[in-house]
């Protein structure tokens, strides 16, 4: 009997260089690797999927109290977590992955608002770091975690910093990452890099995710999350669809 492997066409972004060591532009372009991973070396990673209204029943909230502040943007993300991530965690779920959860979280407080990161927050978002970072930490019921799931909590943007991911992930046996969620520009990204300068394998699902689209013409166009995913895609790893997830793990494993 073969070993069970979830098996993967990975995107990813190549500059091959001729025999001669030289550039050709002609070879630049996306590429495909066939991934094979280990499922018991494997973790399914959701990055900030908390906040209340993404249940079908549920009213649009507040922009004030979305992840992006308009309710445009919301919309779109409850599309993703409803279609695309909640499909893609049932499956990881019944093909037993290791489930992790990234949120943020003030706590203690650590007289945050005079480090550079504090004074960043105050003048970019125009709250303190206990008001970003506790805002609308409460999970819909589509998305939440359940009592086998791992969460980890962090203070900054990636979660690998000061925080017990790589010890987690470490003790886990884990080397491969399959990744959601947002934003793909700021806190997921971060995440990711992270986890690659920490060598850990980085498959992202690219229709799982959103970055901040400041107007309409982005958001229509999705102009800053498609430049966010080829980024990663770039520079990080690689990405597959949610779809092409879920058909693998049925199919291999």
């Amino acid at each position: 009997m073969s070993e069970k492997r979830i098996e993967l066409k990975g995107k990813y972004w190549s500059t091959n260089m001729t025999e001669d060591g030289k550039y050709d532009i002609k070879l630049f372009g996306y590429r495909f690797e066939d991934l094979k991973l280990n499922p018991d070396e494997t973790a399914f990673l959701l990055v900030d999927v908390y906040g209340k209204g993404y249940d079908e029943e549920d009213p649009i909230p507040e922009p004030k109290d979305t992840t992006f502040g308009s309710n445009e943007m919301f919309l779109i993300e409850k599309e993703i977590i409803n279609k695309k991530i909640r499909p893609a965690l049932d499956i990881a779920r019944a093909k037993n992955l290791k489930i992790i959860y990234i949120e943020n979280r003030y706590e203690p407080n650590l007289a945050d608002k005079n480090s550079e990161f504090g004074i960043f927050i105050k003048r970019f978002w125009g709250l303190s770091v206990k008001e970003c970072l506790n805002k609308q930490l409460q999970y819909s019921k589509v998305i939440a975690p359940k009592g086998d799931d791992f969460i980890i909590q962090k203070r900054f943007y990636g979660a690998f910093t000061n925080t017990e991911l790589d010890y987690l992930l470490r003790n886990l046996g884990i080397k491969n990452l399959i990744s959601v969620g947002f934003t793909a520009d700021i806190c997921l990204f971060f995440t990711l890099y992270e986890a690659w300068t920490h060598n850990y394998k980085v498959i992202l699902l690219r229709d799982a995710t959103l970055a901040f689209e400041p107007t309409i013409e982005c958001m229509r166009n999705l102009i800053k999350t498609n430049h966010s995913i080829e980024f990663i895609e770039k520079f990080i790893g690689h990405t597959v669809t949610s779809q092409e997830f879920i058909e693998s793990c049925k199919t291999y494993l």
